[in-house]
């Protein structure tokens, strides 16, 4: 009897310790576990083998950060939460941001607050370089202007170059179509 048990017990072992993995609706997702058994990372890839999602958990078991990626591999979700499950903000003044690609090239970038609404957007050109940023329902931060803030709501600034081109601008909005105005934990699927 002895002589069966132990093979078995072994094969637990090893499938529970450093690492598994396992199909999930047709997607592979890969586990790292903390020595008391929770999980410590997942990673959960498509059919093709690319990585569409990361989460990091605490020892406790309670999810700390997030991230999702398009089929692609660019990172298009970050988000960090407390203890609690609520969203944390980080020292950079943001809790969860989203990136929006077209094909290579990063088009836009969103920044949410602790309370899971969107607080800043901004806007890049098929250059990389910033066109246009937005408050949403938020002050702006005066250091990071390179011009004086819009004093209204809806109010805008824009910058033009030597030639009267125009390089960018600084607007207050209380809606934007790019980003949902709420962070939400479906984003996590």
């Amino acid at each position: 009897m002895q002589r069966i048990l132990r093979p078995v017990i072994c094969a637990l072992l090893v499938f529970n310790c450093a690492a598994s993995a396992y199909a999930l609706d047709g997607k592979t997702q890969k586990n790292e576990y903390w020595d008391n058994g929770k999980i410590r990372i997942s990673e959960k890839y498509d059919n093709a083998g690319t990585l569409r999602e990361e989460d990091y958990y605490r020892e406790d078991g309670t999810l700390e950060q997030f991230m999702k990626y398009d089929a692609l591999g660019h990172k298009i979700g970050e988000a960090y939460y407390a203890e609690n499950g609520r969203l944390r903000e980080t020292a950079d003044g943001w809790a969860a941001m989203r990136w929006k690609y077209d094909g290579d090239n990063m088009v836009a970038e969103g920044y949410y607050g602790p309370d899971g609404k969107l607080k800043e957007l901004k806007q890049y050109n098929d250059q990389g370089d910033l066109i246009a940023k937005r408050y949403v329902g938020v002050k702006p931060d005066p250091d990071e202007e390179y011009a004086p803030v819009p004093p209204l709501a809806g109010e805008s600034n824009y910058y033009y170059d030597k030639y009267g081109r125009l390089e960018g601008s600084t607007s207050i909005e209380y809606d934007d179509d790019i980003f949902p105005i709420l962070w939400d934990l479906e984003d996590r699927d």
